[in-house]
């Protein structure tokens, strides 16, 4: 914590700071993205077809969503809190169908715990934990109660999506817990080696539901695959505990169900 932030912090002035600090992060955020657009939609080019449906769990402020539109897809954007639910209704009004709601392995009510920055706000408290030194200049100031669904409600709802992106800051183990069917092509964050056991057991669950799919991965923001040929689950289990992946600090897995 910074010496202003901690002159502030028992003033009226606190919470003004905190949510000056969150603007400038989604400013910088927002730069960001912008720069890196290009190559998201080269890529995504290559798994997802005109016309497919395509889900955004963890969608914030909508960085993936522009890809994937601008790859001809119909997106069902889910995320939980308000705020960036707002912006999403901003940026693209009826393009897209937006789920104000949390995934989990049952139906039911669960406590998000709310970041400055609202990249790294979760349901989950031990993300929170092991990760608070990587995310040391985040604060998780404030709790919302949120209404949870699950995958299979989303897919009977909306149909079985070409493609799955879910990054929900180390509840994606949860998330995929509702889901009792394959899909097509799924992307999962990872960060090692602070949430290594909850990666693994994303693998083992997508695993069980596709025993012939396949592995491969994206290191960072890196839009292109770390592996020159998709890995099978015998081989990633393997792989994901090699000091060549957990040095790799975080990214995003892809696996797809046909193998």
């Amino acid at each position: 914590m910074g010496l202003l932030e901690k002159l502030l912090r028992p003033t009226p002035f606190y919470k003004t700071y905190l949510a000056f600090k969150k603007r400038k992060a989604e400013a910088a955020q927002a730069a960001l993205e912008a720069g890196l657009a290009p190559a998201r939609v080269a890529f995504y080019q290559k798994l997802i077809l005109p016309g497919d449906t395509v889900f955004d769990i963890g969608a914030n402020v909508g960085n993936r969503v522009d890809a994937f539109l601008a790859c001809g897809a119909r997106v069902v954007a889910v995320e939980p809190q308000p705020s960036c639910v707002a912006v999403l209704r901003q940026k693209f009004a009826d393009r897209i169908t937006i789920e104000n709601i949390g995934l989990a392995g049952a139906p039911g009510e669960l406590e998000m715990h709310l970041s400055t920055d609202s990249t790294v706000s979760t349901f989950s408290t031990e993300f929170i934990e092991n990760t608070k030194e990587r995310f040391k200049y985040s604060r998780w100031t404030d709790t919302i109660k949120v209404p949870i669904s699950t995958l299979d409600a989303l897919v009977a709802k909306h149909g079985v999506p070409g493609f799955c992106k879910i990054d929900v800051e180390g509840f994606e183990p949860e998330v995929l817990k509702g889901l009792h069917q394959p899909l097509p092509v799924v992307s999962l964050e990872y960060c090692v080696p602070e949430v290594a056991e909850g990666l693994r057991t994303c693998v083992n669950l997508l695993h069980e539901l596709a025993p012939t799919g396949s592995f491969n991965y994206c290191i960072g923001e890196r839009m292109q695959w770390a592996l020159p040929q998709w890995m099978s689950y015998e081989e990633f289990v393997l792989h994901i505990r090699t000091e060549a992946f957990t040095s790799t600090s975080f990214g995003d897995i892809y696996f797809k169900s046909a193998g």
